[in-house]
């Protein structure tokens, strides 16, 4: 007897669908990107574990979003 198994996966959510939306136009607003992420907390707690990851090798570890964003942006 097999017990079948549904594969759920999740839509994606608004806040990425927005980012994506704003980064296609030619004159992107970084400003309105950043007010996205730091309107979803997990979004931002994965950029700042991104940005805090040996990748980027920082001396210091970041703890806000507006200095994660630099460093994304100047590699």
């Amino acid at each position: 007897m097999s017990k079948q198994h549904d594969l759920l996966i999740p839509p994606l959510p608004a806040t990425l669908v927005n980012i994506q939306n704003e980064l296609s136009k030619s004159d992107y607003n970084l400003k309105y990107i950043a007010d996205q992420i730091s309107s979803d907390i997990a979004l931002s707690a994965s950029l700042l574990k991104t940005v805090n990851s040996p990748f980027f090798a920082l001396r210091e570890k970041n703890s806000c979003y507006p200095t994660s964003d630099n460093v994304i942006r100047r590699h």
